[in-house]
């Protein structure tokens, strides 16, 4: 997957030590759903772990998964595509790609599931919607695989997750900027904004 020349992410390295003081009020001041899921599991996650969620530090997936702390909707997002294209790529069973993709834990949160796996069984239906978008001399399968990903996890999240249209027209531009050729945002943007009269 391609990645722009964005200002270079900050790892488990980059983590700078704090006092215990600041970094209770640091845990205090998480995200709820990332404070509910830790609060009373303190004891278990690494001290550094911690202060690199206060210091809104990207965690490694394995990380995440072993210590449960709850990934938002972007990273799900990002998992379902990263799945999905291992699907098409590989012509492989979708749960075994969401499960390798998930370093081979279990533990599925219902919007990741839905996205994903929900995906794959409506791919037909999508795939024909979003072909019906393309210009008349060009076919869906013609797509880069990352391409066709990226629409059709977002069909799943405009359809079937009911996520606002703006959202999932975001979220998959960012996408799409990150891992995609220079061409394809504005392309994806445009195919998903010709969605509207079907999602309402």
């Amino acid at each position: 997957m391609k990645q722009t020349d964005r200002k270079e992410k900050k790892t488990l390295a980059d983590v700078l030590p704090m006092e215990p003081e600041a970094l209770q009020k640091g845990i205090a001041d998480l995200p709820p759903i990332i404070h509910d899921a830790i609060k009373d599991r303190l004891d278990e996650i690494p001290v550094y772990i911690q202060e690199a969620l206060v210091q809104r530090i990207q965690l490694p997936r394995r990380a995440m998964i072993d210590y449960k702390i709850p990934f938002n909707r972007h990273q799900m997002r990002l998992l379902a595509l990263e799945a999905v294209y291992q699907h098409i790529l590989l012509d492989k069973d979708i749960k075994k790609c969401l499960f390798d993709v998930l370093c081979e834990s279990n533990q599925v949160d219902g919007y990741l599931y839905s996205l994903t796996i929900g995906t794959i069984e409506n791919e037909e239906k999508y795939k024909e919607m979003l072909s019906d978008r393309l210009r008349s001399d060009w076919e869906f399968d013609r797509l880069s695989i990352l391409e066709q990903g990226i629409l059709l996890i977002s069909c799943q999240d405009l359809f079937v997750n009911a996520i606002p249209k703006a959202v999932v027209i975001d979220e998959a531009v960012t996408m799409a900027k990150e891992y995609c050729d220079d061409s394809a945002p504005k392309m994806i943007n445009g195919i998903l904004d010709n969605l509207e009269d079907v999602a309402d």
